[in-house]
């Protein structure tokens, strides 16, 4: 698609010259020559460099064609001439005169075909950070049912073996932790070519993993070990390819059926206030209207902060919302109702509220189902003083 190859040299000997040939490289049918490269004589440790594009070239990467034993994999064949030009002139060569050379490849391939190897890549370990519940604490939280589904899309021309060596959910508050998998094997199957072209058939692995204990730490990281072994059966009579814009798709989703046990789950919001009195008007009250139709026992605390997040008071303390009533089949019948009122006036300065919000299941120690019907609707209004003319 795209590349460059430097040729960098440095000889003390004067009237050098360099050829450096690919014959593997071709474009229209002809092998890459650098054609002859003038060095001049070093005076310091600089290195003279070539520069050479290679894009629209075609790499065959099985060596020097012809070559007695059978083909390589995965190598650059290349020859190097240097030598002295006559100049008629006789020159004197001694034990301290040198020729160096060395060569860079920058290449981004547009494809590669054929067979890609049979390696192993042993990745180190990597943490990842989870910030689905960042703003959450519990003194206790089972699920009932939790499924970690990791689904792999697979855009490359060649069978792969994942092992997931260890991969381990922590909670680095609480220090946490629980295994979802070790040494678990993954086989991935190749994608495929039209008539060896694209479009690209990718194949589709899916591994689902159990991970009710998992989210009843509340996890911020996931810590994997991972080995992948590539054509781990050896070469398949179907031909490799890789194509860089399509490689390797990694996704894992969480599916979590709402049946849960917990007590003290607390979820910390912060919200933008804009409320200030008035010369119209005064903030006599503050009204705070809840309909529960959750059977979650609540308990809410309402923090008033400055600009510079600095508690100016606290709106409301510690109020218990009851929970919505439930049948036999732990099943809600009938939502609670709670109106609570506050004599807070004064709002100039306040810029954030923090809503910290305590649930806790109910009934008590018993998985409870929660529906999509179920809601939970609150309102807060005002009281207002308004003075008409004089």
């Amino acid at each position: 698609k795209q590349g460059t190859v430097s040729v960098n040299v440095l000889s003390t000997l004067p009237n050098g010259k360099m050829i450096y040939n690919i014959p593997s490289l071709k474009k229209n049918g002809i092998s890459f020559s650098s054609g002859e490269m003038i060095v001049p004589e070093a005076t310091n440790t600089n290195m003279t460099t070539f520069n050479f594009n290679f894009e629209d070239y075609i790499l065959d990467l099985t060596g020097e064609e012809g070559r007695f034993g059978g083909d390589t994999v995965n190598t650059i064949y290349m020859e190097s001439y240097t030598f002295i030009d006559s100049t008629g002139t006789l020159e004197t060569i001694n034990n301290t005169d040198s020729f160096y050379s060395f060569v860079e490849f920058d290449l981004t391939p547009e494809y590669a075909k054929g067979f890609l190897g049979n390696e192993t890549i042993n990745l180190d370990p990597k943490i990842n950070i989870l910030d689905i519940f960042n703003n959450m604490t519990a003194d206790d939280f089972k699920l009932k049912e939790v499924d970690l589904k990791l689904k792999i899309k697979n855009y490359i021309g060649a069978d792969f073996q994942i092992d997931l060596v260890e991969v381990i959910g922590k909670n680095s508050k609480t220090n946490d932790e629980v295994i979802l998998a070790e040494n678990e094997v993954i086989n991935i199957n190749r994608a495929t070519l039209l008539n060896n072209n694209p479009p690209i058939n990718h194949s589709i692995t899916e591994l689902i993993i159990p991970g009710e204990d998992f989210v009843s730490i509340l996890p911020d990281r996931l810590i994997s070990s991972i080995n992948i072994f590539i054509n781990p059966n050896g070469q398949n009579s179907t031909q490799d390819f890789f194509y860089p814009e399509y490689p390797i798709e990694t996704t894992m989703n969480i599916s979590i059926p709402l049946s849960l046990i917990t007590e003290n789950l607390t979820f910390i919001d912060t919200t933008e206030v804009n409320i200030t009195n008035s010369n119209e008007y005064i903030i006599n009250k503050i009204y705070l209207s809840i309909e529960n139709g959750l059977p979650f026992e609540s308990n809410i605390q309402l923090i008033l902060l400055d600009e510079n997040d600095i508690i100016i008071d606290t709106l409301l303390n510690n109020s218990t919302i009851s929970a919505a009533q439930v049948d036999a089949n732990n099943i809600v019948v009938s939502s609670s109702y709670s109106n609570i009122e506050m004599d807070y006036i004064d709002f100039e300065d306040v810029k954030k509220m923090i809503t910290i919000s305590q649930f806790t299941t109910q009934p008590a120690n018993q998985f409870i189902d929660i529906y999509s019907h179920y809601k939970l609707d609150i309102s807060l209004s005002a009281n207002l003083i308004k003075r008409i003319g004089k």
